[in-house]
């Protein structure tokens, strides 16, 4: 409930009705959005689960001047008038968004040291 809210906060013309909204722009149902955003969801949490057990096992923690160098390369890459507007974006609020960003940043680099280290076979 809360993505939808957020989705139609930013994405809904105001005065519109967000199930028109999403027929006439995705010829979707407002029952089929939900289904989409939910398996979203469900693939997202189950990738941060995977991300969370690589770091742990191998050690990968968040190193905060590449973290502030990977924010600070993300504002300068987008729209964002500052960091906090940045991490209202990817939460309810600033420090849920904050979270969750650094969430990401952890996969990258749990993804980035399987990438590195993986041992291609053929035959």
């Amino acid at each position: 409930d809360e993505y939808v809210e957020k989705y139609k906060e930013a994405y809904v013309p105001e005065g519109k009705d967000l199930e028109d909204y999403l027929k006439e722009y995705y010829n979707i149902t407002y029952d089929e959005f939900v289904d989409e955003q939910k398996k979203g969801v469900e693939d997202d949490l189950t990738l941060e689960l995977i991300c969370q057990a690589i770091a742990d096992q191998e050690g990968i923690t968040i190193d905060e001047a590449d973290y502030s160098s990977y924010v600070e390369y993300f504002l300068q890459n987008s729209n964002y008038e500052d960091e906090a507007a940045l991490y209202r974006t990817y939460g309810k609020d600033e420090e849920s968004g904050k979270e969750y960003f650094r969430k990401m940043f952890l996969c990258n680099q749990a993804l980035d040291f399987v990438v590195n280290n993986a041992v291609i076979n053929t035959k």
